[in-house]
């Protein structure tokens, strides 16, 4: 949010947060009412298999952006980064967060 610059190839990661859901996993809904760039976001499972990709939002958007399926995370990239970089539905996402959550080290949904 409010961001005007965003460097190419760095993203953000975002946790769905929910109560008494296993792996935090359901519909994630999200809007960029408040950001000043379009974006390509891509939604993953809870061990980071990519679900749903929507690219080149558009800034200012109020409209309601859906995973349209079961989502544990969402990535926020520059627009144009999902087709640069040839980044498909079923891929798979490697990240500490997931890794340490799903394979028993010490995540505790918590970070510095």
């Amino acid at each position: 949010m409010y961001r005007t610059h965003f460097p190419r190839n760095r993203a953000m990661l975002f946790k769905n947060f929910l109560n008494n859901i296993p792996d935090g996993e359901q519909k994630m809904f999200m809007w960029i009412a408040h950001t000043f760039l379009a974006l390509d976001i891509i939604f993953l499972d809870s061990k980071g298999g990519i679900v749903s990709i929507i690219e080149n939002t558009l800034p200012f958007s109020k409209n309601i952006i859906s995973s349209k399926v079961s989502a544990a995370f969402a990535i926020e990239l520059n627009a144009g980064e999902v087709a640069d970089k040839k980044i498909q539905k079923g891929q798979c996402v490697i990240h500490p967060v997931i890794y340490e959550k799903y394979e028993g080290n010490k995540y505790d949904g918590i970070r510095d």
